[in-house]
């Protein structure tokens, strides 16, 4: 009788109420994701499908475009995201955060815009000035994002 009360009708209840355990973290899972992913969706549709930063914003593509007709294709580019810089130009690419290692280009890409991570992987705008000053950098060509500077080594 004992077996009969475990694997008759009440297991069976028992049965149901382990599959919608088993479902309701999924059903959870996936209703969260759907949220968040139609609020992307939305921020995107009000940004008119452009971000406000990264590589293939109006200002980045300008100063991609500038490097890729106006300089050798074997210069290197200093510039504080090297990989997007070889990915976008095909140049070679460094990333420097201190003058003495100037010598190791021949073009210096500086981002102007007030940037948490880009403070600490480029040149001082201080330093920037003293170097134009000096007549070590010379401005090729800038957008509101960009400055984009020739390297002049003393050897």
């Amino acid at each position: 009788m004992c077996r009969k009360g475990l694997h008759g009708s009440g297991s069976r209840g028992w049965l149901i109420l382990r599959r919608t355990i088993c479902v309701l973290p999924l059903l959870m899972i996936f209703i969260t994701f759907g949220k968040a992913s139609l609020g992307v969706l939305e921020m995107n549709q009000a940004q008119k499908g452009t971000l406000p930063y990264g590589p293939y914003t109006r200002t980045s593509r300008e100063m991609f475009t500038w490097i890729t007709q106006k300089t050798e294709l074997e210069s290197t580019i200093l510039f504080f995201k090297p990989r997007a810089m070889r990915l976008m130009t095909g140049h070679r690419s460094l990333m420097i955060n201190n003058s003495e290692q100037l010598s190791r280009g021949e073009y210096l890409c500086y981002y102007l815009r007030e940037d948490p991570v880009a403070q600490y992987v480029q040149i001082p705008a201080q330093e920037i000035e003293a170097l134009k000053t000096a007549h070590r950098l010379e401005p090729v060509w800038s957008n509101p994002d960009f400055a984009l500077y020739r390297i002049h080594n003393s050897q």
